[in-house]
């Protein structure tokens, strides 16, 4: 495995790290807290409750220069269905806000274990719904929202894309992925132990807490684990990012693949030494360039234009 140089110290600070029962706690501390830093954006965030899901919010970022109705993107977030928050993430979704001047709304889904599946899945459903149905009040261009979401929230956007391809009558108009979790059967297996950051015994515990039981079982949906969807016809437009020394490269690759054969519309971006995770490297030369290479794509998406 060639990982990036650059994302040596990124890789270290997770080297004796491993999801569990034992850990979950320390992990969610981690990932649910505020993140603070210098904010200038001139971006205005609100918080609003969905009225069909007490308890469950929604974090609002708007560009002040829009003045319009605009494109939005419902962001949902990673964190293994059983960390992260919509709060940790509102510095980067503001400025993602600014940078591509749409609209982002983070939706606060309830987390595994205490949550399995379907409940995470409805909670962003509810969240693309109240979008639809609010639009107008919150200034929102309705035929332009699409999904975004990086991990855990990257497989919870292409699951709900598979659901409402198959049972609703709107759609979004697009898809982000970042390094998504899509398939419970990518197995703990020879040398998945040693896969830095997000290993196979911390994927199969995630997987566990989200489906019960039930995982790796045949009856297993693919509105819960879209990897496992043979048919990605009539899927949205996507773009999909990961790097090759992550665990999920190969479900991501297959993924990707099944949308070309399918007719839809997919740029695939592999990052050469990247890892789980590593867009979060501040510094590190792939990661900038990924991260740039991903607000150019969610630019086009907001736009409904292709890669030139």
């Amino acid at each position: 495995m060639n990982i990036d140089p650059e994302l040596c110290d990124f890789v270290e600070r997770f080297k004796h790290f491993h999801l569990s029962a034992e850990t979950l706690s320390d992990f969610r501390k981690m990932t649910v807290g505020v993140v603070a830093q210098p904010d200038d954006l001139q971006v205005i965030s609100e918080s609003v409750t969905l009225p069909t899901s007490p308890g469950v919010r929604l974090l609002m970022h708007r560009p002040v220069g829009l003045l319009t109705a605009a494109p939005c993107a419902l962001h949902i977030h990673g964190g293994g269905f059983v960390g992260g928050s919509a709060l940790s993430e509102a510095p980067s979704m503001r400025a993602l806000a600014a940078e591509a001047q749409c609209i982002i709304a983070s939706v606060d889904y309830r987390l595994a274990p205490e949550a399995t599946y379907p409940a995470p899945l409805d909670d962003c459903a509810a969240a693309f719904a109240f979008l639809l149905a609010d639009a107008p009040r919150w200034r929102i261009d309705g035929s332009r929202i699409g999904f975004i979401g990086e991990s855990a929230g990257g497989g919870l956007a292409a699951g709900l894309a598979l659901k409402l391809r198959d049972t609703g009558k709107d759609r979004p108009a697009f898809l982000h992925l970042i390094y998504p979790m899509l398939d419970d059967r990518t197995a703990a297996g020879v040398g998945a132990d040693n896969v830095p950051v997000w290993s196979g015994p911390s994927n199969q515990f995630a997987w566990r807490c989200y489906l019960g039981e039930a995982i790796s079982a045949e009856s297993v949906p693919i509105y819960a684990a879209p990897g496992r969807a043979r048919d990605l016809s009539g899927m949205p437009p996507t773009y999909l990012a990961v790097g090759d020394c992550d665990l999920f490269f190969g479900e991501n690759a297959r993924f990707a693949r099944a949308l070309d054969l399918a007719g839809v519309e997919i740029e695939f971006d592999v990052y050469a030494g990247g890892v789980h995770g590593f867009m979060h490297a501040q510094t590190a030369t792939i990661a900038i360039k990924a991260r740039a290479s991903s607000v150019d794509a969610l630019k086009r998406a907001v736009a409904g234009l292709r890669r030139s």
